[in-house]
């Protein structure tokens, strides 16, 4: 049994070490703030977005994340933001906080702006929540061990009436989380490039290919994605990521202030073909707090 259990244990701890880094939810379509702190202020108003991600439905200990991330200017150039992150996978669990400042330089139908971000990650591991034979088993703890990792992040992003294009690096450095003197896991550095093209039809319909390209741990995800916008209120979209997973994507939005969307993604390869897909639900509100903020029907 001890054998078999530190066979599982091993898989576990795998699994954190490579598989469990920041992967970006695919609705950061409507809000980038958890990816490049650039985009907080990045328009003239006040925001908060929710995002909720699991994959696995049904599967016991299967990886959920929340995000809430909030902005809003307060001058003409500035703004601040947040952004909270929830992940829970197994007997593991991280939140990230961190705090975002930006600052918008206004240009002829365009804006470029630049942010920074400093926060921390609690990390927890809970054994107790294995279930074993033997409960005394000294390969599984009994208690729930903790540590914290300071973050610090930058950005840039510019956008205009026809493109948008942001470099962000939300995570810079890099670290090792020991619990108990035992290597658990590896928080890297995080490099995001995202870009979008709006291309206006006829009879009110607009297109709007996007894609993201995230490194981290040495490995790269592309997320290739496009979206059609009917009548200024729904958008209706498809993505390709690592040309392993597909997807479609739903969002409406109410008098550009109110938007709800949701997603879904499935496995193209046989491996994965027996696994389930991923959802995710989007709430995202527009908020004019000071007559100065404009609220627009925003593209991304």
């Amino acid at each position: 049994m001890k054998k078999s259990l530190a066979i599982t244990l091993f898989i576990l701890l795998a699994e954190t070490i490579y598989g469990q880094n920041i992967i970006p939810p695919h609705m950061y379509l409507m809000n980038q703030t958890m990816i490049n702190p650039a985009y907080a202020g990045i328009h003239d108003h006040a925001n908060v977005t929710l995002i909720s991600r699991g994959q696995w439905i049904g599967v016991d200990g299967a990886p959920f994340t929340h995000t809430l991330v909030g902005s809003s200017t307060f001058s003409y150039h500035s703004a601040i933001g947040f952004s909270l992150v929830k992940d829970s996978y197994g007997i593991n669990s991280d939140t990230e906080i961190n705090l975002q400042y930006s600052y918008r330089i206004e240009m002829h139908n365009s804006a470029l702006s630049f942010g920074l971000q400093g926060g921390t990650m609690f990390s927890s591991e809970d054994p107790s929540k294995l279930n074993t034979e033997v409960s005394d088993d000294p390969l599984v703890g009994s208690g729930r061990s903790t540590s914290t990792t300071p973050s610090f992040g930058f950005g840039m992003m510019y956008k205009s009436k026809r493109l948008y294009l942001g470099v962000g690096m939300p995570r810079i450095t890099g670290s090792k989380v020991e619990i108990e003197e035992i290597y658990t896991k590896g928080v890297s550095p995080v490099y995001n490039l995202t870009g979008g093209l709006f291309i206006k039809l006829t009879n009110g319909l607009l297109i709007k290919p996007s894609f993201l390209l995230n490194y981290q741990d040495e490995e790269l995800l592309a997320d290739i994605n496009g979206q059609l916008l009917i009548g200024e209120k729904v958008w209706l979209g498809l993505s390709v990521r690592n040309l392993k997973r597909a997807g479609f994507n739903f969002l409406y939005s109410e008098d550009g202030k109110y938007h709800f969307g949701y997603s879904y993604q499935f496995p193209l390869n046989e491996l994965e073909a027996s696994s389930y897909g991923t959802h995710e639900l989007v709430l995202s509100f527009d908020i004019k707090l000071t007559r100065r903020q404009e609220l627009e029907n925003r593209l991304f």
